[in-house]
C-alpha cells in the first residue's frame, strides 16, 4: 500500500515539473459542452436510478499559471425519469489542476493534458418529483461538484475534452445526484 502511494506521488511530482506547451499564464479559455448523463434522485425513503439528464453549456477559463485555472460555467440541464421532471440552469464557478504527463509519457508529445477540478455554484430548478416531495415551484440552492478529465489538443488553440464527475444539488425536499461524462471543444486565446 505505501509503495503505491509513493508511486503515484512521484508520479504526480514529475508530471507537475514542466509546464505543457499548449496554455500559459494569462491564457483564456473558451468552451462548449454536451453530455447525456445518469443521475438519481434521492427523497426521505425514496431513491430512483432510472433519471436521464441532458446538458447543454458553456465555460469560461483563465489561467493563474501553467497548471492552476479558474473557471466559470453555465449549463442548461433537463433531468427526466423515475418520477421527477426538472429542468435546471446552473452557474459555477471553479478551479482546475492541469498535469504536465510529457516527461511520463513522451509520446502525448505535450498534446495531452489530464486535469482535477472542484466548483460551488448555483441553480434555479423548476419541475418536481412525483412523490409529492417536491412540487412545480421555482427554487434555488448551492450545489457542488467534483471532476477528472483530459484534453487532446488538435491544435495550439484548440483542445477536445473528456470530462468525468459527480454533481449534488440539493432540491427542496429532495436532491438529484448525478455522475457525469461531458464531452466539449475549447478554445485558447
Amino acid at each position: 500500500m505505501k509503495m503505491t502511494s509513493f508511486a503515484i506521488a512521484g508520479s504526480l511530482i514529475l508530471c507537475a515539473g514542466t509546464a505543457f506547451a499548449q496554455v500559459h499564464k494569462g491564457d483564456w479559455e473558451v468552451s462548449v459542452l454536451g453530455s447525456v448523463n445518469s443521475g438519481w434522485v434521492t427523497s426521505g425513503d425514496i431513491s430512483t436510478s432510472s433519471l436521464k439528464v441532458y446538458t447543454g453549456g458553456a465555460g469560461l477559463g483563465y489561467f493563474l499559471n501553467d497548471h492552476w485555472e479558474l473557471d466559470g460555467n453555465a449549463i442548461i440541464m433537463g433531468a427526466v425519469g423515475g418520477g421527477a421532471n426538472l429542468n435546471l440552469f446552473q452557474l459555477t464557478l471553479g478551479g482546475n489542476y492541469n498535469f504536465n504527463i510529457e516527461r511520463l509519457l513522451p509520446f502525448t508529445e505535450g498534446k495531452t493534458v489530464p486535469y482535477i477540478g472542484a466548483g460551488l455554484g448555483g441553480f434555479i430548478a423548476g419541475g418536481g418529483v412525483s412523490d409529492g416531495s417536491s412540487d412545480s415551484d421555482h427554487y434555488g440552492a448551492i450545489m457542488g461538484e467534483g471532476h477528472v478529465g483530459v484534453r487532446e489538443f488538435l491544435s495550439q488553440d484548440v483542445s477536445l475534452n473528456f470530462q468525468v464527475g459527480y454533481e449534488y444539488l440539493p432540491l427542496e425536499g429532495a436532491s438529484l445526484n448525478e455522475v457525469t461524462a461531458n464531452l466539449g471543444l475549447s478554445f485558447y486565446f
